[in-house]
């Protein structure tokens, strides 16, 4: 079973059983159109796609996944019958990073003595890479449809942003000389992706002025370029996102 289908049943569990406790929550059908503030917590599955020029251990880099929670704050604008519209922005930790390495060893010609003294020889190198999503915010529409009075399906969809960072160290030793010689190198980028992000959840109202939800979010973004110890890094990265959460609502 796919943990987007354990999510989903989850979920439906989740709403089921707020459901229950919730029945008598409000003796009069809650009003949505209020602002909320609120918090989330869930997990992340990242896909990434990355090529170098010329390459190298950056194209080793597969999936990952980690935490994620943050702060969220919106409002629900217009409720007109069964429909309730609204607007959400979100900021999300992440603890989601990649790593990779290489080691290759090539023959070349070397000044072994540092005084012209040239020579073919053994040159080996080893490369580690990495990359690490540090946060990721989104300002969203949402369009809900109220399943009971106290129960809102919704879509959602806007803008999405995170920061990426990344970062490379490579040694180059000669090994057939004594004593050998090495030269270290490292380097740094880092860029603010955007891209866009669509999803659905469902919210309970437990309370008038409290509801919990569950959602799941895919965010794509455009693929970014990164400069490394000489290499140009293009990264692609798309990410779906479960989580539940709580939202205050604010009279």
């Amino acid at each position: 079973m796919s943990v987007l289908r354990q999510f989903w049943i989850a979920n439906a569990a989740f709403i089921l059983g707020t459901l229950v406790l919730s029945a008598n929550a409000t003796a009069q059908e809650p009003d949505w159109t209020k602002p909320y503030i609120g918090g989330q917590l869930g997990y992340s599955w990242d896909n990434i796609d990355v090529s170098s020029n010329p390459p190298g251990a950056f194209s080793n880099l597969g999936d990952f996944g980690g935490a994620i929670g943050g702060i969220q704050g919106g409002g629900n604008f217009i409720q007109q019958g069964g429909l309730v519209f609204g607007l959400v922005t979100d900021f999300n930790w992440l603890d989601g990073s990649a790593h990779a390495s290489t080691s290759q060893s090539a023959m070349a010609i070397v000044d072994v003595c540092g005084d012209g003294c040239l020579e073919e020889t053994t040159v080996e190198s080893q490369t580690a890479v990495g990359l690490d999503l540090e946060w990721k915010a989104s300002v969203r529409g949402k369009v809900g449809v109220l399943a009971a009075p106290n129960v809102l399906l919704y879509a959602t969809g806007g803008i999405a942003f995170a920061r990426l960072e990344a970062n490379a160290s490579q040694s180059t030793t000669v090994t057939t000389i004594s004593p050998s010689q090495t030269t270290t190198s490292a380097g740094s980028d880092n860029a603010i992706l955007t891209g866009f992000v669509l999803g659905a959840g469902a919210e309970v109202l437990v309370t008038p002025a409290i509801g919990v939800f569950a959602q799941v979010l895919h965010y794509e973004f455009e693929t970014e370029s990164l400069d490394l110890l000489g290499s140009t890094v293009n990264v692609d990265l798309d990410e779906t996102v479960a989580m539940f959460g709580v939202s205050f609502y604010l009279n």
